[in-house]
């Protein structure tokens, strides 16, 4: 009997801390939205990250009006490697749909994540880099995490993954495909 009380107590603890995360997750994308208003320049950094291009890949803004998956992910990352081109092939076959695609690198150097990005031959996601801050706001565990974030009609839907598995990827296309519907 005690066996069968430790597995319940045991299943109810993982549940919550799974259900408080999502919760958790929920509350920094909306309170950041509501602190970032629709003033320019009044983004917190960590939602306005530089791309490998020059430009500002703006999450805020981005996620207001069409779902972002948004991947987290550091160039030591063996596991982050593999994940990046089935990332991308996704970003692929969603191009010219309203669905942004993002691999934000946690380095802050630039000709690294250049380097990394022409190695794994990434063509159809969106690279950033110094996504650090984003990294810490996600209260990101591992590499990779990656968040489909989804603002219908001022209802937040945030799914989220995390580690290596091709098999992600159907579940996310089954996602997404639902929210572009």
């Amino acid at each position: 009997m005690s066996h069968l009380y430790n597995f319940i107590i045991l299943s109810g603890t993982i549940l919550y801390n799974t259900i408080m995360k999502k919760l958790l997750i929920l509350c920094f994308v909306v309170l950041a939205f509501a602190a970032c208003g629709n003033e320019a320049g009044n983004q917190p950094e960590s939602l306005a990250m530089p791309t490998i291009e020059g430009k500002i890949y703006d999450f805020s803004a981005a996620s207001q009006s069409r779902p972002v998956l948004i991947a987290s992910v550091a160039g030591f990352c063996g596991y982050c490697k593999m994940m990046i081109p089935l990332l991308d092939n996704l970003a692929g076959e969603y191009k010219g749909k309203n669905v942004d695609f993002v691999i934000a690198f946690v380095d802050n150097k630039l000709s690294a994540v250049q380097d990394i990005a022409k190695k794994l031959e990434i063509k159809h996601a969106t690279v950033v880099y110094n996504g650090g801050n984003f990294a810490s706001y996600m209260d990101v565990e591992g590499f990779p995490a990656i968040y489909l974030i989804n603002n219908t009609g001022g209802e937040f839907i945030v799914e989220e993954w995390g580690g290596y598995n091709p098999n992600y990827i159907a579940e996310m296309r089954a996602m997404i495909d639902s929210m572009l519907k």
